[in-house]
């Protein structure tokens, strides 16, 4: 993975879920935290890899943000590699897209 590659959003995903920004995502800017853009992408991986994989390595890019009560989509794809996914996440309500992701993931032995 190059970590100086720019990684753009995915406008559908294969994988997706939905999560409501609820005040304990919020910092102190009242903006979300970027670690739950990093959980919500995560949270839309197949169950099979979440439950017999591990993430190896993450590459993420923030792009703007996000305010309680918006409505936020998590999209995630699978990359030809095995074990390579991209994910994004946009606002329900607005339509931007706020953060972008690589991972790989290897099995749990």
């Amino acid at each position: 993975m190059d970590v100086n590659e720019k990684i753009d959003p995915i406008t559908k995903g294969i994988y997706h879920k939905e999560f409501h920004v609820n005040r304990f995502d919020i910092d102190t800017y009242q903006h979300v935290n970027n670690i739950r853009y990093l959980q919500w992408m995560t949270e839309s991986i197949p169950d099979d890899i979440a439950d017999h994989y591990f993430m190896q390595s993450l590459n993420g890019r923030f792009i703007n943000e996000a305010q309680q009560n918006d409505v936020m989509i998590s999209c995630t794809n699978p990359l030809d590699e095995p074990g390579h996914f991209e994910h994004s996440i946009r606002s329900g309500n607005e339509g931007h897209f706020c953060a972008a992701a690589r991972t790989i993931w290897k099995k749990k032995v």
